[in-house]
């Protein structure tokens, strides 16, 4: 499942990307009934849990340009992605869905989710700061190198 989120030109919300990635991470299509309100009690837990740990992240790629924007052409950090799934696991406890969110697949297709959306937030705020710096040649170099899917 692939979601956009809309913009006005600037970073997402913490909770806009928590909600986002808890709707990937918890699938209830096929659900109805109690299971169906269970698992979106569930997700909204788990949004609420991914609120804190997306701002943090949006706040470590602002901090680390603000003191280094070369930084804008390294890679991407994932320095708090462990926290964040161990976290997501952890809100699964006491949930008919615990066992099976305690197998390493499901342990790694959550870190996946979570670790592309990092990413994508820290790409926004790389693309923010080349957009609010457009004399900068650092912003052009990133933004040519983020158009043609370099970075």
């Amino acid at each position: 499942m692939t979601q956009v989120l809309a913009t006005n030109g600037s970073p997402h919300p913490p909770r806009k990307w928590a909600l986002a990635t808890a709707e990937l991470i918890i699938d209830d299509t096929a659900l109805y009934g109690d299971r169906y309100v269970a698992a979106q009690q569930l997700k909204l837990k788990i949004a609420e849990i991914l609120a804190t740990h997306h701002a943090l992240n949006q706040i470590d790629e602002r901090t680390l340009i603000a003191k280094d924007p070369t930084i804008i052409l390294d890679g991407y950090h994932f320095n708090r992605l462990d926290d964040a799934v161990r976290d997501v696991i952890q809100a699964t406890r006491l949930t008919e869905w615990h066992d099976h969110f305690e197998q390493a697949a499901v342990i790694g297709v959550v870190t996946e989710i979570i670790g592309k959306h990092f990413a994508t937030a820290q790409k926004i705020e790389r693309l923010w700061f080349a957009e609010t710096h457009p004399d900068s040649l650092l912003a052009k170099t990133y933004k040519s190198q983020a158009i043609e899917g370099i970075i």
